[in-house]
């Protein structure tokens, strides 16, 4: 086959091909599927190195990222195996550029769940470089740089986020894509929150439900997302009634989208409203049961967050000695896993003055604020609270 897409046709005889190439891989990486989280570590067979088969494998990793982020990644990781070995001239440059560079992007994002967020940043930027070999892909060079926006917010690069988001907007604006070009402006919103501009935010956040509701009513993914958010902003702002029930929606969407962990994380902010209210009672089932969740997806750093507003709601209703092996737990959870070191020294210290302290709750809180600050700031130091003995 031309290493050029000539015409037309031959667009259309390449589309064929790869449809035909995802039905034959669809019994294998369905097997695939049903093995444990390496899911192959032998010699690709020669029949395996198609397009059609790193899609199917891609679509199979994207389908359990929120169930199964490690399997997930281990088959975006073998796509990009089977990528990178298709023999040369199969395909046109452009069609093999475009399925590896979106295996890259999948894998970024494969790493972004779990917040390893430096490996995120590798492979977007792979993806960007592999999309650049093609002036055709200009659109998927865009959004991969969107997906290295998202690690800069995240890891609090805020302008390096910022400069991107900016260019990517207008590449999407050129493209026709508003969807996209929102998705940068809830980005650039959420930026504004994390430099502590949280009334900013929310009325941004609370302008983009009623935009949506204009050019795409259908879309509940983004309807989900922008709940949920400005539920947890809401929260801050002690507007908790609208809070509550932005959450509440946000929970009602990512169930009926099938998102158990935007559902998770719909209900801890849920859980943590009724903790400010006194309602223990009423949050710690709910906090449990995303604790639970987070670990089976094996997310400790998540879980053991969790598990302080877990302390927080035990220590209130007099269960110190309860709280305090969930304090232990949490801290062999965080060292088996090779966590933070900062975050493991702040609970050793919750450790040791909780059977003491005279305001047990001051000292869970004041540890519970300093581990959520890590996820943000992994080099922040834990300064010891005055005394509490």
């Amino acid at each position: 086959m031309s290493s050029r897409l000539a015409t037309r046709e031959a667009l259309f005889d390449v589309m064929e091909q790869i449809a035909e190439e995802r039905i034959a891989a669809r019994p294998i990486v369905e097997e695939l599927l049903s093995r444990g989280d390496e899911v192959w570590d032998e010699e690709i067979p020669e029949s395996w190195r198609t397009a059609g088969f790193v899609q199917e494998l891609t679509a199979a990793g994207a389908a359990i990222v929120e169930t199964n982020p490690k399997k997930s990644l281990s088959l975006a990781q073998l796509a990009l195996t089977v990528a990178t070995t298709v023999p040369p001239d199969t395909y046109p440059t452009l069609v093999q550029a475009f399925i590896e560079g979106n295996v890259w992007r999948d894998i970024g994002f494969a790493h972004r769940y779990p917040s390893a967020y430096e490996a995120a940043l590798r492979a977007y930027e792979a993806a960007y470089r592999t999309f650049s070999r093609e002036c055709a892909l200009a659109y998927e060079q865009a959004r991969a740089q969107f997906g290295r926006a998202t690690v800069f917010l995240f890891t609090r690069r805020d302008d390096d986020a910022l400069e991107i988001l900016e260019r990517t907007a207008d590449v999407f604006h050129e493209f026709g894509d508003e969807k996209s070009v929102l998705n940068c402006e809830i980005s650039q919103a959420t930026v504004h929150f994390f430099r502590g501009n949280v009334q900013s935010a929310t009325v941004k956040y609370l302008e983009f439900i009623e935009r949506l509701k204009e050019f795409a009513p259908d879309d509940l993914y983004t309807f989900g997302l922008l709940y949920g958010n400005v539920g947890h902003f809401l929260t801050m702002l002690g507007r908790n009634g609208e809070a509550f029930t932005a959450l509440q929606r946000a929970r009602e969407i990512f169930t009926l989208l099938g998102m158990p962990s935007e559902v998770d994380r719909a209900e801890w902010g849920l859980a943590i409203i009724l903790l400010s209210s006194g309602d223990f009672e009423t949050a710690l089932p709910l906090l449990r049961n995303v604790r639970e969740a987070h670990l089976k997806r094996g997310l400790p750093e998540n879980a053991g967050l969790i598990a302080l507003y877990i302390v927080d709601a035990l220590v209130a209703t007099d269960r110190r000695t309860e709280a305090l092996e969930l304090v232990e737990r949490v801290l062999g959870e965080f060292v088996n896993a090779n966590l933070n070191q900062h975050a493991i020294t702040a609970l050793g210290y919750l450790r040791d003055l909780l059977p003491v302290a005279i305001k047990p709750r001051e000292t869970v809180n004041d540890v519970r604020a300093y581990v959520e600050r890590l996820r943000n700031d992994r080099t922040s130091r834990f300064l010891l609270p005055e005394s509490q003995e």
